[in-house]
């Protein structure tokens, strides 16, 4: 019985550790605790009836907009992070700092679903401007789209 019990421990620990590392460092952004600054603008969408979401094929979408001088690193950092374990990426840095970025991640499977995961950063405040966005999208959309996607709402976002 014991043997049974610890053996049904190990194999919990070992699904808990896999499910936290489906989990990216940049979706703590997109908590309260960052909407509550008034510089700071987010969004955040998920569900199958919203219509956004259902046209260009994502589960979950969600933006965060907010001053680069106080976000620009925290963000930066998460990014890096999440990036070593990133299928593919496009990134470019002014001064040191990244400055651009357009990120895949591993497709992961929630409720039965393969779901791809992207993130677009750019950091204004590097070049001319002041503020920092990130762009967070997971669905079964393919790259391309996502670009296509970024690409239309970008110019709205700055």
């Amino acid at each position: 019985m014991k043997k049974i019990l610890l053996l049904l421990i190990f194999l919990g620990g070992l699904w808990m550790t896999a499910a936290a590392q489906n989990e990216l460092l940049i979706e703590k952004m997109f908590d309260s605790k960052y909407a509550s600054d008034p510089k700071v603008t987010l969004t955040y969408m998920s569900g199958v009836r919203n219509k956004f979401l259902t046209k260009n094929r994502l589960l979950t979408f969600a933006t965060f907009k907010g001053p680069a001088d106080k976000y620009g690193e925290i963000i930066e950092q998460f990014l890096m992070k999440d990036a070593e374990n990133a299928v593919a990426k496009n990134v470019r840095f002014k001064g040191g700092k990244l400055y651009y970025g357009i990120f895949s991640f591993k497709t992961i499977t929630k409720k039965g679903a393969q779901r791809g995961r992207y993130a677009y950063y750019l950091n204004n405040g590097v070049g001319k401007g002041e503020n920092v966005l990130l762009i967070f999208m997971e669905g079964n959309l393919l790259e391309e789209e996502v670009d296509k996607l970024v690409s239309s709402m970008r110019k709205g976002l700055k």
